[in-house]
């Protein structure tokens, strides 16, 4: 019980309304948007600890939304060429290697 409001209902509701992503077996919390606890390709440091984003777009929004420098190891979805970036809040400190990053048919390039 949370409050008086039985957990299972609270996560329900979370998930429905697209704010947590629970295992389809268990039913227990792996992600919260932006983040998540699968392995994926986009891999944060933020404040000494390691976390997964659930995708490109989502990792460029863990540091605005929680005010930290975040390191993002990641790779282009087209091309598959690693690509490391630091950004503090809504600044992209440095990228390596140089690119013009875009959206391309949905996906980030």
């Amino acid at each position: 019980m949370l409050g008086g409001i039985d957990a299972t209902q609270v996560l329900t509701r979370l998930s429905d309304d697209d704010l947590v992503v629970l295992d389809e077996a268990t039913h227990e919390p792996i992600g919260a948007y932006p983040m998540t606890m699968e392995e994926t390709d986009h891999l944060l440091k933020v404040n000494g600890y390691q976390i997964h984003a659930m995708c490109a777009l989502d990792a460029l929004g863990v540091s605005p939304m929680f005010g930290y420098n975040v390191e993002i190891n990641s790779c282009c979805d087209v091309s598959g060429e690693a690509i490391e970036l630091k950004q503090n809040r809504l600044e992209i400190v440095e990228v390596k290697p140089i690119t013009l990053p875009g959206i391309f048919q949905g996906k980030i390039r």
